[in-house]
């Protein structure tokens, strides 16, 4: 039990540290990359890259990640949110409508839960609207026992 417990704690800190990781550093990228006072020259994507020893597009996924969280309004915590975290958020929005229509899609998934069941099917490539989904669908609520039970 008491091993189990620390098990518990650890993931819950690691995943806490991650988070606090990427956030700040997809802040110091989006800062490097504007126009800095004093007259200093930005620094480009390839040259962080470089510097940290990564692919460009991997820092800019940083960097859309550091755009969203300027893009928080005020009072709304982005505690425990990783970079990988927001970009699967990101993935399931809709390209059309510019980077803050992402942004909203996304805040609006973290606040208000992602969709399951049929609701998570609409909008799906090569799935027509009004499709008449089989009965199983419905009823079919995520749950690992409404697998177990499906297969019996």
């Amino acid at each position: 039990m008491k091993r189990r417990h620390i098990e518990e704690q650890y993931a819950a800190r690691r995943e806490g540290a991650e988070a606090y990781r990427d956030q700040e550093m997809a802040r110091l990228f989006d800062r490097c990359t504007r126009k800095q006072e004093g007259g200093s020259d930005r620094w480009t994507q390839d040259r962080i890259a470089e510097r940290m020893g990564r692919r460009q597009s991997w820092v800019s996924k940083r960097l859309v990640f550091g755009r969203f969280l300027a893009f928080i309004p005020t009072g709304i915590s982005a505690e425990g949110l990783t970079e990988r975290r927001f970009r699967e958020h990101w993935k399931q929005t809709k390209k059309a409508g510019g980077e803050d229509a992402r942004f909203r899609a996304v805040l609006d998934r973290l606040q208000n839960g992602i969709p399951t069941g049929e609701a998570a099917l609409h909008d799906k490539h090569g799935i027509p609207h009004g499709y008449e989904w089989p009965r199983e669908v419905h009823r079919f609520n995520g749950s690992r026992s409404d697998l177990d039970s499906s297969s019996k």
